[in-house]
């Protein structure tokens, strides 16, 4: 129920107890409780913070009044050791019950405190406890007062001797029905530890938001306490901890999260076939850098940072033509612990350093012979969403000769009498496939070519001049292995030393060249780690 008062005796209406109330000298506040039928039962909550120094005196920290034989229950706190104490007085000021100290340590402590009363017969059991906002449980101490009873509570009175000074005291509640000190446990530690995906879900649910996701929320990362803050900031900061996608669905009125881990080793959801008509032109990739971040700093909220940057490479910090040059990013995210920033810094980094040309926008043309004549590929098309991937396979000779892959990010469409048409905005999709247990292979960024090899040469000498040799095991075999844009198809190696000899299917994708001695010899597809 909601109590209204003022911080003057002489005003009972037009306040709210909502927010913390700092009480400053000779400082009272009242509530008035509006009626109720009673129920036997009683609980007053509040928040108490006390500073460190702990408050001066025998004080009276709150009153709350009935109706019964026992008409006044006060909480109060003692100078000397910052305990608390319950007391209970009849109409007349006489004393009824007084606990004396109880352990209840408060100096320099955030808590919730509660004062529970129930009618037990002609007696009243009462319990006090007090809770700290994350704590799995909390302190707590109980007793009866015979022969008396409460009735119902009409009013509250918080620092009724008007000498609490410098302590916050405010979210003051009363209930008719006694209920777990633990009841708003979440809500009380700022729901530190709650998953970003379930985060956005119950904030969409307490504004009566429609919510749908992709993936399992219980796995996303686990965020700190959520901060005071607009909605969509809240959101926002969800999303972007996770590094998940939040958006409006196509389909629907409302939000959608695709959680981080949804995004990983995606089955193609749209599979297009540039010969067989199923595009509109036109499909224009661009090798910019929009997208490139080689120096990553992430910082949690109230904590510490971790740094992650590329210094070698065709993507990395270092000066062209060796690099591409420094292009930094700091980012304040809101985990819940230093130990997940190390892995949020890699992987944003390894994000900011795909050497792939982007695909801005793709357009197909549902009307269009290719599509319309393929009613599955239409009905994928139009159930394609963000976050889902789309390949696009037999593109022409002046593109890249491997499958195009890529995540939608963004939709636009025409709609028209007889016409459909759908461009996606898109951003490479090879960054979020990821090594899986058993199956996975690392590679190495330190073998070459030690003898060169022309366009029909099927064994390669490949050296290696740093970490493990290729493996020698038939199991492993076949793998893909790339070398000057070349794909190539290892069938067997041999050698137990450097260089090793590597029989080959040459011109898997099409390309056929010679090589130079020196040429890097790498993994098509390297497993990558993700977190």
């Amino acid at each position: 129920m909601t109590i209204t008062g003022s911080p003057d005796l002489a005003a009972y209406d037009g306040f709210v107890s909502s927010d913390p109330i700092p009480l400053l000298e000779g400082s009272v506040w009242n509530g008035v409780v509006p009626y109720y039928a009673s129920s036997n039962e009683a609980t007053l909550r509040f928040l108490l913070a006390v500073p460190d120094a702990g408050i001066s005196g025998d004080q009276a920290l709150i009153t709350m009044y009935t109706s019964g034989s026992a008409t006044q229950w006060l909480i109060r706190y003692d100078d000397s050791s910052g305990n608390l104490k319950v007391q209970s007085y009849d109409a007349d000021g006489g004393v009824l019950l007084d606990t004396g100290f109880i352990a209840f340590p408060t100096k320099g402590l955030k808590l919730r405190v509660s004062l529970d009363l129930e009618q037990n017969g002609s007696n009243i059991d009462w319990v006090i406890s007090t809770l700290e906002p994350g704590a799995p449980s909390g302190l707590t101490f109980n007793g009866t007062l015979n022969s008396h009873t409460f009735g119902r509570v009409n009013r509250v009175v918080v620092a009724p001797g008007g000498s609490v000074f410098d302590t916050a005291i405010g979210h003051v509640s009363v209930q008719a029905t006694i209920t777990s000190v633990h009841d708003l446990g979440p809500q009380l530690a700022g729901y530190d530890g709650e998953t970003a995906g379930r985060r956005i879900e119950r904030l969409c649910d307490e504004e009566s938001i429609p919510f749908s996701s992709v993936g399992d929320l219980d796995d996303s990362t686990k965020m700190g306490a959520q901060r005071t803050d607009t909605l969509l900031n809240l959101l926002t900061e969800a999303a972007e901890s996770d590094l998940g996608i939040l958006y409006e669905p196509r389909t629907a009125l409302g939000l959608s999260y695709r959680t981080r881990l949804s995004l990983y080793n995606q089955s193609a959801g749209v599979e297009l076939d540039y010969e067989a008509g199923h595009l509109a032109p036109p499909l224009e990739p661009i090798d910019d850098d929009q997208a490139a971040r080689n120096d990553i700093t992430v910082t949690r909220r109230d904590g510490s940072s971790a740094r992650a940057s590329l210094d070698t490479g065709p993507l990395s910090t270092a000066d062209p033509p060796l690099g591409v040059g420094r292009y930094s990013d700091q980012v304040t995210i809101n985990v819940q612990s230093d130990g997940d920033l190390p892995n949020q810094a890699y992987w944003r980094l390894h994000l900011g350093t795909v050497d792939e040309a982007r695909y801005p926008q793709v357009s197909m043309d549902l009307s269009s012979p290719g599509v319309s004549g393929d009613s599955g590929l239409t009905q994928d098309i139009i159930d394609m969403d963000i976050g889902d991937r789309l390949t696009i396979e037999n593109q022409p000779a002046w593109l890249p000769p491997d499958l195009i892959s890529q995540i939608v990010y963004g939709f636009s469409e025409r709609m028209a009498p007889y016409d459909w048409d759908i461009t996606v905005n898109c951003t490479p999709e090879s960054p979020w496939q990821v090594a899986e247990y058993g199956t996975a292979r690392y590679g190495t960024e330190y073998s070459t070519l030690s003898t060169s090899a022309n366009s029909s040469t099927t064994s390669l000498s490949v050296a290696t001049s740093k970490g493990p040799f290729w493996t020698t095991a038939p199991s492993d075999m076949p793998m893909d292995i790339v070398v000057g844009g070349e794909r190539m198809t290892v069938t067997a190696i041999s050698g137990a030393s450097s260089p090793q000899t590597v029989t080959v299917t040459r011109s898997v994708n099409g390309v056929a060249k010679s090589h130079v001695s020196g040429s890097a010899v790498k993994l098509f597809t390297p497993a990558v780690r993700a977190f």
